[in-house]
């Protein structure tokens, strides 16, 4: 990686992510550009490994999904938020908050693909795992650190 975006994640660099500045080298979309490199994102995504769900959202990990998410960058954020989700309890309101943003990222994904039935598919898939997720759990998620 040089300076603080476009390029190569070194493999066992977790103090060149600190800043959250770091982004791959292209927004990849399937069918249009070339893939990432395997395990690019492994550093960010072995950083939830045994981590305790209400400490999710203060990982490097959640971190760059959001980011990623917001920069464009959907697919990059979808396998993020994988490995979030995966470490979630089972039929946790938390695990399907995750799954919700998963559903997000997709639905944004193929919405620049072009491929509107998708995208309305994925968002009422989103919406209702987000009412399911505020059902089990009302107020707040992830010991209060996230709100619906």
């Amino acid at each position: 990686m040089t300076g603080g975006t476009g390029g190569s994640l070194p493999h066992h660099s977790t103090a060149a992510l600190a800043d959250g500045r770091w982004r791959p080298s292209h927004a990849y979309i399937p069918g249009q550009n070339v893939r990432h490199e395997e395990g690019l994102f492994d550093v960010l995504t072995s950083m939830v490994q045994g981590c305790a769900v209400d400490d999710l959202p203060l990982t490097l990990t959640w971190r760059y999904a959001s980011a990623f998410f917001d920069d464009g960058f959907y697919w990059e954020a979808h396998e993020l938020l994988e490995a979030i989700w995966m470490v979630c309890p089972p039929n946790s309101a938390e695990k399907l908050y995750v799954q919700a943003r998963i559903q997000r990222a997709n639905a944004a994904l193929k919405s620049r693909m072009g491929l509107a039935r998708a995208v309305a598919r994925l968002n009422t898939a989103a919406r209702e795992l987000e009412a399911e997720a505020a059902r089990r759990s009302p107020d707040t998620l992830f010991g209060g650190m996230v709100s619906h």
